[in-house]
């Protein structure tokens, strides 16, 4: 006769009920390309989930939110990260200029999905979503070489996600 551990059987039980039910965060790798020839910022200001920039080793670059520089040529990580499932909140793009774009992310609250970057129509000098969701590629100087329709940009970004 074998003897069953009850409370191991019990952690075990409730850390899978746990992870069906989306209590783990889930990530969703993804990266930011810049091919311009000029310096670009990012940043996030996530609500549900987090955000994270470069592997930590990068400088100029704050790896939990940013604002993270991505230099001409350079090609970083961006992971998501879901709460509950759901990852959603905005991503702050900022030129050398100091002039910025801040769209809104979400995953639409599934657990494996990785967030959509809002946009209408022509997104300028950062491209988004492409070639995955999520993924961000710089191609331009700055917005005021490649405007976005539709969106009226911003100058002078809030301290913590300034240039520096």
């Amino acid at each position: 006769m074998k003897t069953v551990n009850l409370a191991a059987a019990a952690a075990v039980a409730l850390l899978a009920l746990g992870l069906q039910a989306g209590g783990a965060q889930a990530a969703c790798q993804r990266h930011i390309v810049n091919t311009s020839s000029c310096p670009w910022w990012f940043g996030a200001k996530p609500g549900p989930g987090d955000v994270y920039f470069g592997d930590g080793t990068l400088a100029d670059c704050t790896q939990h939110g940013g604002p993270c520089k991505v230099n001409p040529g350079q090609t970083i990580d961006l992971k998501f990260t879901t709460s509950n499932g759901a990852a959603n909140g905005f991503i702050w793009i900022v030129d050398q200029n100091r002039a910025y774009w801040a769209p809104h992310y979400d995953n639409a609250g599934v657990n494996d999905k990785c967030p959509v970057i809002a946009h209408s129509g022509y997104t300028g000098a950062v491209s988004f979503n492409d070639p995955a969701d999520g993924d961000l590629k710089a191609w331009a100087c700055s917005w005021s070489n490649a405007p976005p329709s539709s969106v009226v940009l911003k100058k002078n970004p809030p301290k913590e996600m300034a240039p520096h």
